[in-house]
């Protein structure tokens, strides 16, 4: 099926826009998200070590590696894998996130746009369904390595899966409604 550059930026923006609102619900309005992250027993103490020890904004994980790819510490001690941001480097800026949120959620749904008018002429069921299995391509491949390597807690992970599924399939059905009227449209 040729890709009507029309279809493509509607499917983009109404599925992006599909994509946002799902994910805004889920963080926002469904407690599972917070089940998954943890607090420290002493915020205060844990803040000055790493102030001490991450000066600058970046992924920082205990034990590090050393060029030769051994550990820097002994083993016994607990693992830690952490995005820190020291005070001043990143102030929360919720515009900011949420319009970059948007936009990647429009070119997510840009791809699948495309990828469902590259599949071939589909029923509906069949254009949800290719976007379901799609959402579960993602949802494996984005959280899969996370709980293998770095211990990734399933209570922190599931509800980014069900989300990426939940999501896909949803943004899913509206291409595929807008791929259909255009297609009825096209041979009237």
């Amino acid at each position: 099926m040729r890709m009507p550059p029309a279809l493509l930026l509607q499917g983009a923006l109404l599925g992006g826009l599909t994509l946002f609102l799902v994910f805004m619900t889920s963080w926002m309005a469904l407690p599972f998200h917070m089940q998954g992250l943890r607090g420290f027993k002493d915020e205060a103490a844990v803040a000055r070590v790493l102030r001490d020890n991450a000066p600058v904004h970046g992924v920082y994980m205990m034990p590090g590696m050393r060029a030769d790819g051994s550990p820097t510490v002994a083993h016994g001690l607990p693992k830690v894998f952490a995005s820190v941001y020291p005070p001043g480097c990143s102030e929360a800026n919720m515009p900011r996130y949420l319009t970059l949120e948007f936009l990647t959620d429009v070119v997510a749904a840009g791809l699948l746009t495309a990828l469902l008018l590259m599949a071939g002429p589909l029923t509906f069921r069949q254009r949800v369904a290719f976007s379901a299995l799609t959402g579960a391509l993602l949802a494996l491949v984005a959280s899969a390595p996370n709980w293998n390597w770095w211990r990734f807690t399933g209570d922190y992970l599931w509800p980014g899966v069900i989300d990426d599924l939940v999501a896909t399939t949803l943004c899913g059905a509206v291409i595929a409604w807008l791929i259909g009227r255009w297609e009825r449209r096209a041979s009237a």
